[in-house]
C-alpha cells in the first residue's frame, strides 16, 4: 500500500505495474479477504499501525475486484482509468507537441508493441497498455528465472525507455511544469 502510495506520486507507469501485480496476488488468493490477510499483509514485517492500514487497504481492493467482476481477469475501474490518462497524455505527446525524442522512441517501439499485442490473450485497447502488460510479463518472467531472447530484451529496453520518458513527462505535465 505504501509502495503503491509512493509510485502513483513519482512514477505512474511502476504504479500500474504494480498494481497489475497486486491484483494478480488478490486472484491468487481467489479475492478472499482473509486469504490475503493471512497469505500478504500477515507476511509484511511492518508497525502495527501500517498492518491496519495495509489490511484495510488490501480488503478494499478485494471488494471492489468482487464488485467489479474482476475476479478472473481485468484491472479495477481505478487502474483502467489511470492507463487511459496516461495513453491519452501519450497521444498528445505525439500530436500536440515537437516533442522529437518522443517521437523516436515511440517510433523505435512501434513494431514491437504490434508484434506483442498479437502475442497477448486480450488485446489490449492501447499501445501503452501493451508496454505496461509487456514490462509486467518481463518482471514475471525475471522472477521465474526464465531466459530472455535477444529480441525480446531489446524490445523491452526500447519500451522501458519510451515509458520512462513518457512518465517523466506526465508527472512534469502533473505538476505543472510542462505545458503542451
Amino acid at each position: 500500500m505504501f509502495i503503491a502510495k509512493e509510485l502513483k506520486k513519482t512514477n505512474i507507469s511502476e504504479y500500474l505495474i504494480y498494481m497489475f501485480q497486486v491484483e494478480d496476488m488478490i486472484r491468487f488468493n481467489e479475492c478472499d479477504s482473509g486469504k490475503v490477510v493471512e497469505n500478504i499483509v500477515n507476511s509484511f514485517s511492518i508497525p502495527e499501525n501500517q498492518r491496519i492500514e495495509t489490511k484495510k487497504w488490501y480488503e478494499a481492493l478485494c471488494r471492489m475486484m468482487n464488485e467489479e467482476g474482476i475476479q478472473e481477469s481485468g484491472h479495477l475501474k481505478h487502474i483502467s482509468n489511470q492507463i487511459k490518462e496516461l495513453t491519452d497524455y501519450h497521444y498528445k505527446l505525439l500530436e500536440l507537441t515537437d516533442d522529437n525524442q518522443y517521437s523516436a522512441l515511440y517510433n523505435q517501439s512501434k513494431n514491437d508493441i504490434e508484434i506483442f499485442r498479437k502475442k497477448l490473450p486480450s488485446k489490449p485497447e492501447s499501445e501503452i497498455e501493451v508496454c505496461l502488460y509487456a514490462l509486467y510479463s518481463l518482471m514475471l518472467m525475471r522472477l521465474r528465472k526464465m531466459s530472455i531472447s535477444a529480441e525480446t530484451h531489446e524490445a523491452m529496453t526500447n519500451f522501458s525507455t519510451m515509458m520512462a520518458y513518457l512518465t517523466k513527462k506526465y508527472h512534469e505535465f502533473e505538476k505543472g511544469e510542462m505545458e503542451l
